[in-house]
């Protein structure tokens, strides 16, 4: 069973990143540099969710119990599975990532027929 749900709003100049558990109990929060591959780079990218990532194992997050969701600042649709695998391969296991626009999870969230939260953290 999944323990924990990492929210990540990674945008052009930081990243923010929130750690629940299923019932929605805010678990950790951690920031880093941005991991916008396209304006920082994909080593830089890595590097800075490399660092959240461990700022969220230090509050208690157990990664291997954990699903991440990326809204990203760098894309305009669903990440490919390149992209994923290039950003995230090694840092945390592949089936349990996704990734996607953040402008594209802002706008979907308007069509939800029952209660939801979004956090958009950025300019």
């Amino acid at each position: 069973m999944v323990e924990y749900y990492i929210g990540v709003d990674g945008g052009g100049t930081k990243t923010n990143a929130i750690a629940t558990r299923h019932d929605g109990t805010t678990v950790a929060v951690a920031s880093a540099a941005s991991i916008h591959f396209y304006a920082v780079g994909m080593k830089n990218a890595r590097a800075a969710l490399q660092d959240l990532l461990q700022k969220l194992q230090l509050q208690g997050v157990d990664l291997h119990n954990a699903k991440l969701f990326i809204g990203s600042a760098a894309l305009f649709g669903e990440a490919t599975p390149e992209q994923v695998t290039q950003l995230c391969d090694g840092l945390i296991e592949m089936p349990r990532v996704a990734m996607d626009s953040d402008l594209f999870v802002a706008l979907e969230t308007m069509c939800c027929e029952s209660p939801c939260a979004v956090a958009i953290c950025g300019t």
